[in-house]
C-alpha cells in the first residue's frame, strides 16, 4: 500500500530574521500520517552558521530530524534540513501553525511542508544528503528498505534564477525568493516500488551554494482476505 499524498504549503521571506512561520491545511490523514517540514537559510556570506535551522515545530509540537547538509565554502552558505512528524504526535485535521526556528538572523529563509496517510509510525529507513558549489545538476542516491518506500527530497541553493527536477519528483513547492542573488527551494516526493539504489536530480540554474537532502520512509502493508478462512492476511 503506497502512501497517499494530501497536501502541500510553503512560505519565505527575504528579510532578515531567525525564524519563519506560515500555515499548512492538512486533511483527514488517519491513524498513520506523516507530516515532512523542509527549511532552506542563506546568509550572503562564506563560512556562516546563522542559517543553520535548530528546529521545528508543527501545531506547537517539536519534529524529529530526519537529515540536514549545508555548503559554506562560497561566496554564500546555504543550510538545508528535513524533518518529521507521525502517528499520534500529528494533529487532526485543519490549519496548522508550523515555525521554523534558526541558529541566528539570516538573509533569507523558505520552507515546506508536505503531508501524507498510510505511513508507519516510525522513523526514517533511510537517507542521504549531498552538498556542493556550482553544480549543475547536483544528485543524491538513497538505498530504499521496503516495498512501496516513500521518498521525499528537499534541495535548496543561492544565485539562481530557476529550479526543476530531472527526475520524476512529484512537485510539492517550487519556491524563489527576491532577485537571482537569493535563494531557491524544491520540495519533491515519489513512491518507490521495490527495494533498490535510487537517484534523485535536482537542475539549478546557476548556483553558488546548494544542498540536497532526501529520506525514505516505510508505509503501510496491504491487508487481503483469506476467502476460505476469513482472516485478513499481511
Amino acid at each position: 500500500m503506497a502512501a497517499v499524498f494530501d497536501s502541500a504549503s510553503s512560505g519565505k521571506s527575504g528579510a532578515a530574521g531567525s525564524s519563519l512561520t506560515f500555515n499548512h491545511t492538512q486533511g483527514n490523514l488517519g491513524a498513520n500520517p506523516l507530516i515532512i517540514v523542509a527549511g532552506h537559510g542563506e546568509e550572503i556570506d562564506t563560512g556562516q552558521t546563522n542559517q543553520r535551522i535548530t528546529g521545528i515545530t508543527y501545531g506547537g509540537q517539536a519534529m524529529t530530524l530526519v537529515d540536514s547538509d549545508e555548503n559554506t565554502a562560497s561566496n554564500h552558505s546555504v543550510s538545508v534540513a528535513m524533518y518529521s512528524l507521525t502517528g499520534s504526535d500529528v494533529p487532526g485535521s485543519g490549519t496548522v501553525e508550523v515555525v521554523v526556528t534558526y541558529t541566528a538572523s539570516c538573509d533569507s529563509r523558505i520552507a515546506g511542508c508536505m503531508s501524507f496517510k498510510n505511513v508507519v509510525d516510525q522513523e526514517k529507513e533511510a537517507s542521504n544528503t549531498v552538498n556542493a558549489t556550482t553544480t549543475d545538476p547536483l544528485s543524491v542516491a538513497v538505498t530504499t528498505v521496503t516495498g512501496n518506500a516513500l521518498l521525499v527530497s528537499v534541495f535548496g541553493d543561492q544565485n539562481n534564477g530557476a529550479a526543476s527536477w530531472d527526475t520524476p519528483e512529484n512537485e510539492a513547492w517550487d519556491v524563489q525568493v527576491g532577485s537571482a542573488e537569493d535563494s531557491t527551494s524544491l520540495g519533491g516526493y515519489r513512491t518507490i516500488a521495490d527495494p533498490a539504489e535510487t537517484t534523485v536530480t535536482a537542475n539549478p540554474t546557476n548556483p553558488e551554494a546548494e544542498a540536497l537532502v532526501s529520506a525514505s520512509f516505510e508505509t503501510l502493508l496491504p491487508t487481503t482476505l483469506d476467502d476460505t478462512s476469513g482472516i485478513f492476511n499481511l
